[in-house]
């Protein structure tokens, strides 16, 4: 593991509008173990094992965290594809993990998993019974000519990119409650009160 690692960096995407939330959802609050904290705080927590750390983020935005560097989308308003070509341009390593900003009940178990089963491929992604799950997963500096490619041809869903390049499914089957995406504000409700039941 510490061989891959020394390769690989870590980027959360930010750059979204958070439009059926409403607001930003990376500074919604969850409660964990250690006490209150926002998603992009619980997300940051769990990768603590990385060097290079990147905030994937838009104009708009204005986020200081200690140790990541924010990264501001080549390509605005164009969804995550736009904020993985800028942090793959401007990492100083080869492979970037990406993980998306409203999944806060992404796990370090789950992180390590899905490294443990990526061998070098330019893309390895998640899949769980819902399918790809894009936003959890590797991408190589050499995925950046062909999601330039796709952003010319205005086809920004990172999932397009999986034939054009060399690429891996990981199963997270056993890590299915880690992908439930925070979109809405119904979603939000719902994930405080099982907090607060558990």
């Amino acid at each position: 593991m510490s061989v891959k690692m020394n390769n690989l960096a870590f980027s959360i995407l930010l750059g979204g509008m958070s439009s059926r939330m409403g607001n930003d959802k990376a500074k919604l609050k969850i409660e964990s173990e250690s006490g209150e904290s926002t998603f992009l705080e619980h997300l940051a927590g769990e990768i603590n094992d990385f060097g290079d750390k990147y905030l994937s983020i838009n104009t708009s935005q204005d986020y200081s965290l200690e140790g990541f560097t924010n990264i501001i989308d080549s390509f605005p308003n164009i969804g995550p594809l736009g904020g993985i070509y800028s942090v793959l341009k401007a990492s100083k390593k080869q492979y970037v993990l990406f993980v998306a900003c409203d999944m806060p009940k992404l796990t370090k178990e789950a992180i390590s998993h899905l490294i443990s089963e990526w061998n070098g491929e330019d893309m390895c992604i998640s899949k769980t019974a819902n399918g790809r799950q894009p936003l959890v997963g590797i991408y190589s500096k050499a995925c950046i000519p062909f999601i330039k490619d796709l952003i010319d041809k205005k086809l920004y869903r990172p999932g397009m990119l999986f034939d054009s390049v060399k690429s891996k499914l990981v199963d997270m089957s056993d890590f299915e409650d880690c992908f439930a995406n925070i979109n809405t504000i119904d979603d939000y409700k719902k994930l405080t009160n099982e907090k607060k039941e558990n």
